[in-house]
């Protein structure tokens, strides 16, 4: 007599198919591994050989993600999860493409991190975001896959951080702005935009609400026209001027009190610029030589009985750097100089040191040869003593991936001791 019910098993196996969103009789396929030959990818296929699910899975074996197909495309729900096995994405895609509401989900308890509706592959209607405990964080619109319509966000006690409608069609393009407030509900920053593109004026503020910098921008985001910084005392710090991106016209800067430090005016953007120092009006802190609004060739600043930095510019960009100690020393009564001596000289790229590099003592003595790779020692590098023998060798291999040290004898091929490096 055959029993009422089907088996235990038979329930479990039925209850997985409906699981995948799979009919049992489908084939499971591994069609990508992980270098440890555990399943990367695996696909179901129907009698007839047509893909109906796929399945990718972290390098743990926990899914990663699931979703069914019709037709050799993605139809019907998709889920996704994190390595941890905690829920990621849920959605659902229509004839391979996103469609619905889609969510964002975020630690054991799947708290709602992103909301929002797509329609045939493309974003539509008020996107949300939300902060940790489900307050909401920032508003967006989309139509048809671009943004429009006005957006803000918000701080997680409910406090306005932003507000923008620089994507709002029905908003004269002249009047767009965006607006961001701090934790305090002080405005600190306002500027005119025209989607991503800041433009028309430049406002920013301090934390206490006092105005700090001021600036006109070109349709393409560049400052062109007056630019005028304050100190949080009001007090007017710096006057410049630019046309498209590029400094040209009246430069200046003043004193605590109010005096001129620097009045120079570039001729196409080309000329030279002097600074005095705010601490004694009777040195130089700073000398630049500028052309088509950029720095090119030699620009030097003085440091108050500190560091003297000579930049060799090419094209705007600082290309060589040489740094002295110095101190200043008066010269009779009325003049005054530099006391000063180099201790460091290298290649620079993007603001960072690059290539070959020699560091001095201040008593002029070769210290260090060295060579630097993205602003980190690399390769090797000889330390000097002060009658100019050689002290150690030590060869870098990169950030935190260890340093050899050698004995004093340059030559030698066994190191002293070697190790994982964290200077740079």
């Amino acid at each position: 007599m055959k029993p009422a019910f089907p088996s235990a098993a038979k329930s479990v196996a039925a209850a997985l198919c409906a699981a995948l969103l799979l009919s049992c009789s489908d084939r499971r396929e591994v069609v990508e591994t992980h270098p440890d030959g555990s399943a990367r990818v695996v696909e179901w296929r129907d009698a007839d050989g047509n893909l109906t699910a796929r399945e990718t899975r972290h390098f743990n074996a926990l899914r990663r993600s699931r979703v069914r197909y019709e037709g050799g495309v993605p139809h019907g729900d998709y889920r996704s999860w994190r390595s941890d096995g905690t829920a990621e994405w849920t959605g659902s895609f229509k004839n391979g493409k996103r469609d619905g509401l889609w969510t964002l989900h975020v630690g054991a308890n799947r708290e709602v991190a992103e909301q929002g509706e797509w329609r045939d592959g493309l974003k539509t209607g008020v996107w949300t975001k939300r902060h940790p405990g489900g307050a909401l964080a920032e508003e967006t619109t989309w139509c048809g896959g671009e943004r429009c319509g006005k957006s803000v966000s918000f701080f997680p006690d409910g406090t306005k951080k932003s507000e923008s409608d620089c994507f709002d069609g029905t908003v004269p393009p002249e009047k767009r702005r965006l607006r961001r407030w701090n934790r305090e509900g002080r405005l600190e920053l306002e500027h005119g935009c025209a989607g991503e593109t800041p433009t028309g004026k430049w406002t920013r503020w301090d934390f206490l609400g006092h105005k700090m910098e001021e600036t006109n921008l070109d349709a393409d985001g560049l400052p062109d026209g007056e630019q005028r910084l304050w100190r949080a005392t009001g007090a007017l710090l710096a006057l410049s001027t630019w046309r498209h991106g590029s400094r040209d016209g009246l430069q200046r800067k003043f004193a605590k009190d109010g005096s001129l430090l620097m009045d120079c005016l570039l001729e196409n953007g080309t000329g030279r610029c002097v600074e005095l120092c705010a601490r004694n009006r009777a040195f130089v802190c700073a000398d630049t030589s500028w052309r088509e609004g950029r720095p090119d060739g030699r620009a030097t600043k003085w440091g108050w009985t500190s560091r003297k930095k000579i930049s060799q510019y090419e094209n705007g960009e600082v290309r060589r750097l040489e740094i002295w100690a110095m101190k200043p020393v008066l010269k009779g009564t009325d003049t005054a100089g530099w006391d000063s001596t180099k201790i460091a000289e290298g290649g620079m790229a993007g603001g960072r040191r690059e290539g070959p590099w020699k560091r001095w003592d201040e008593n002029g003595n070769l210290a260090a040869e060295s060579f630097w790779k993205n602003d980190s020692l690399f390769g090797e590098e000889i330390l000097y003593n002060a009658d100019g023998s050689v002290f150690q060798r030590r060869v870098h291999k990169g950030p935190h991936r260890g340093i050899e040290i050698y004995s004093a004898n340059s030559a030698s091929k066994d190191p002293l001791r070697a190790g994982t490096s964290t200077r740079k």
